[in-house]
């Protein structure tokens, strides 16, 4: 999936993990390493994104004159996003920026600046705790009905549940059937 983006339980739409990637998966019965599979552009039983997902954003990267999406992230209050530490870990906050309020990476949205960004002390590359917290700036207004927080949840994960994923490597944000 798209480094950083949501893992969301369908039942009731909580966050319940972060995409990474990584070698040793879900050794811990919480989610912590999925995999995307598509098909040229598209995610494979995947579609063009018809709900809003206002609490998805697009990390991006200040490079060669301009910002590039580089993963994706969530929402999760009007100072804060969630996204994977690997996403961060080899840039400086000044060069990182979040674009949210759009599901598409060519037009609409808003962009604020990411001041600071913490990894988790016990994350190793390719191995565990992929997860990072970024402080941005200026907040989020959520009077901005396409912004919104993401519900998250630190319920134990049962085999067999149904899973939600939005995808923001391509130009329009797309989403698991």
């Amino acid at each position: 999936g798209d480094s950083g983006g949501p893992l969301v339980r369908k039942r009731d739409k909580a966050l319940i993990g972060v995409v990474s990637y990584g070698l040793v998966v879900c050794g811990t019965g919480y989610p912590d390493v999925f995999t995307l599979t598509i098909k040229g552009d598209r995610i494979v039983g995947g579609g063009s994104a018809k709900n809003p997902y206002p609490y998805q954003i697009s990390l991006q990267l200040f490079s060669r004159g301009r910002y590039h999406h580089i993963c994706g992230g969530s929402i999760i209050n009007k100072r804060y996003v969630v996204t994977a530490a690997h996403c961060v870990e080899r840039f400086q906050a000044s060069r990182l920026q979040v674009l949210a309020g759009t599901s598409t990476l060519s037009s609409g949205g808003e962009t604020h600046k990411v001041q600071k960004f913490l990894m988790h002390p016990d994350y190793q590359q390719l191995y565990t705790s992929d997860i990072a917290l970024m402080k941005i700036d200026p907040p989020f207004d959520f009077s901005n009905p396409n912004l919104a927080t993401v519900s998250y949840s630190d319920e134990y994960i049962e085999g067999g549940e149904e899973f939600l994923h939005n995808h923001t490597y391509f130009n329009i944000l797309y989403q698991f059937r």
